[in-house]
């Protein structure tokens, strides 16, 4: 398989670097606090490093799902109408 650039195609050595912004470099130091070992300052308190590490893989998996179930419409009906029982 053959690839030809198009319009779509994007030149990537004439992509500019941007600064990370301030909210990002924090939670880059959350997550190198928690791989050092170190307690995690969160919105719920201080968290110990293993507790971080595993809400943030749940809370991502959660996220991915999310995602998968909104390109699939008719799994979006069964959560919208949980508890009606019409032969699901």
């Amino acid at each position: 398989m053959d690839f030809t650039p198009d319009e779509s195609t994007a030149d990537l050595t004439t992509l500019t670097a941007e600064l990370a912004d301030e909210d990002c470099l924090q939670r880059q130091a959350r997550q190198d606090a928690a791989e050092a070992g170190g307690t995690v300052a969160t919105f719920a308190g201080g968290l110990d490093a293993s507790e971080f590490t595993a809400t943030l893989r749940s809370l991502t998996a959660l996220l991915l799902h999310l995602a998968a179930a909104t390109r699939t419409p008719h799994e979006l009906d069964r959560t919208r109408f949980r508890g009606q029982s019409d032969g699901w």
